[in-house]
């Protein structure tokens, strides 16, 4: 019997080991366990991080790609369309007046590739006239004789589109020139190309700025994901939309983007075995600190729970507002009266937030109205279609001399609207400009105005709006000429105080039938907006809305009729820039 009673205690004490040693191996096997799912956690998201952070980066650096790209084809636009020289240069013209045109062609050129540190060369090609014109402008080639590729291959191209073939993209498109890949944009106004290369290296160059290299490489392919320049390793890339890619054995966390006006992709390739080596090294560390750590954390965060808690969800509720959810209110209420007043203030910043992003969008809506209805009104086609007959009527009678003085005064009038990017001017130069434009009003209707201009010298220098005086000298010529007697108009500045501040008065008057009452009774009206039935004054408002962005409302104008007969504008602008 004692022998049995001792078997059956051995069996239960080599149960007890068995069932200690399976526990303890359970709880080591479940501790390596978390310790590697950690890793595989740790490791994961740090190649999401990886790559959110390229892909934004990538996805910032397109997005200002796509706007410099953009800028450089509206100064092609503008370069075709509001230049005088490209209409000079299509027309027949004799060999000296085209070697003056391409002199100032060629300073366009220059303008336009200095404002760009991207372009490589741009060019003007106008197969039109008397023969076909190509001008060239680079920096970054060697000797004239590097720019004979590209001469060749844009006349060839220009001359594909004459026959009627389109251009394969109206986008930036690669083109592979003595090896080496560009971007090339050709415009078409007419008949005259503009247009420009950008080397590819020069964009990689500029990733590899943002990279310096340290941990994977850029590349730039095709829209099939060939490559175009960078890494050679990289020859092609599989089309797959994950994160982390496997190319050639290795794995690499691929972030690229297609900018919206390119036909190209961008992107950054960055092997994971850096990142895993490196976290692999730190493991053990983490290990190491880990129940420290814990511990710490709990202790901090039972001191702090009452505070800590509070300013998370203030950080949460900024990162909402900074994602752009301005509606966003703070609906908690913490027992800390501190908290509490942070989160009332928070709640007021936001409506005045909003507040203010209202008014500056409406501002800015009507500023870029007036802007564009501005400059819409300076090119008036009736006008230069009458200089047009009138030189046309002078040549029939052989009246050369008059003929030359209406094309210079033409000449003049082109050039000062040439300045329209310009707010302010010198008085100076708008009264030249005004009695430059009176000459070719007087000389439309000889013997009909007599004009008088009466202006302090001091005053010159002061800056006024461009422009801001035609609008009144041509509703007196409109309305305010007599063709039975000589009219006269009478345009004169003075300084004068107003509540204090220092500024410029102008009066123009004439001697016609004046305003109706109802026009004065329009005028005087605070309310810009013009009804769409209105068909007079519209001219006047929006150079009182100019006047009003501008001075801000420091500023006033006065419409009334003259006695005994006729109009008088006065306007009173303060000195100094514009607020």
């Amino acid at each position: 019997m004692a022998e049995t009673s001792k078997y059956h205690s051995f069996k239960f004490v080599l149960s007890a080991k068995r069932i200690l040693i399976g526990t303890l191996i359970v709880i080591f096997s479940m501790i390596i366990f978390v310790i590697f799912r950690m890793q595989h956690l740790a490791v994961s998201f740090a190649y999401d991080q990886i790559f959110s952070s390229n892909q934004a980066a990538l996805n910032f650096y397109a997005q200002s790609l796509d706007e410099s790209v953009a800028h450089l084809d509206q100064n092609f636009y503008h370069l075709l369309s509001d230049n005088l020289n490209i209409s000079l240069l299509e027309i027949q013209a004799e060999e000296s007046e085209i070697f003056n045109i391409k002199v100032q062609l060629d300073e366009d050129l220059r303008r336009l590739y200095a404002s760009n540190d991207l372009l490589n060369s741009v060019f003007l090609y106008s197969p039109s006239g008397t023969g076909q014109e190509f001008i060239f402008y680079s920096t970054k080639l060697m000797s004239a004789s590097d720019t004979i590729p590209f001469k060749d291959y844009v006349i060839r191209t220009c001359e594909t589109s004459m026959k009627g073939e389109k251009f394969s993209s109206p986008n930036w498109t690669v083109h592979i020139i003595n090896d080496i890949p560009y971007l090339m944009r050709i415009i078409c106004i007419d008949q005259t190309f503009c247009g420009g290369f950008i080397r590819l290296d020069t964009i990689q160059q500029q990733i590899d700025q943002i990279y310096h290299g340290s941990l994977g490489s850029s590349v730039i392919l095709t829209m099939d994901n060939q490559l175009i320049s960078g890494d050679t390793r990289f020859s092609r890339l599989p089309d797959d939309s994950d994160s982390v890619v496997q190319y050639r054995g290795e794995n690499y966390i691929f972030s690229c983007v297609h900018p919206d006006i390119l036909e190209l992709k961008i992107g950054i390739a960055v092997p994971t075995k850096n990142i895993s080596s490196q976290m692999n090294s730190d493991l053990t560390g983490f290990i190491s600190i880990s129940a420290i750590l814990i511990l710490l954390v709990l202790f901090v965060y039972i001191c702090l729970f009452f505070m800590y808690r509070p300013f998370l969800y203030l950080a949460d509720s900024m990162k909402i507002v900074a994602d752009g959810n301005l509606h966003f209110r703070i609906t908690k209420h913490s027992s800390v009266h501190e908290t509490a007043k942070i989160y009332q203030t928070f709640n007021v910043m936001l409506d005045e937030m909003e507040h203010l992003k209202s008014e500056v969008y409406e501002k800015e809506l009507e500023k870029e109205k007036v802007t564009k209805q501005f400059l819409k009104m300076q090119l008036k086609s009736h006008f230069f279609l009458n200089c047009f007959n009138i030189i046309y009527s002078l040549a029939e009678t052989k009246r050369y001399e008059l003929i030359q003085k209406l094309t210079i005064c033409l000449v003049k009038y082109f050039r000062y609207l040439s300045l329209s990017n310009e707010e302010l001017v010198n008085l100076k130069d708008e009264i030249d400009h005004i009695k430059n434009y009176m000459e070719i009003q007087m000389m439309r209707f000889p013997g009909q105005i007599v004009f008088s201009c009466d202006i302090e010298e001091q005053l010159y220098s002061c800056k006024i709006p461009m422009l801001m005086l035609q609008t009144f000298l041509e509703n007196a010529v409109k309305y305010g000429i007599d063709f039975s007697v000589p009219s006269p108009i009478t345009l004169s500045a003075v300084s004068e105080k107003q509540n204090g501040a220092d500024g410029i008065l102008f009066t123009i008057t004439d001697c016609g039938e004046g305003f109706s009452e109802e026009l004065l009774a329009f005028y005087k009206k605070d309310d810009l907006s013009v009804p769409s039935s209105q068909e007079h004054g519209i001219g006047i408002i929006n150079v009182k809305k100019r006047l009003r962005l501008i001075y801000g409302g420091a500023e006033t104008i006065s419409i009334e009729n003259h006695l005994p007969s006729g109009a008088q504008i006065k306007i009173w602008i303060p000195k100094g820039e514009e607020k």
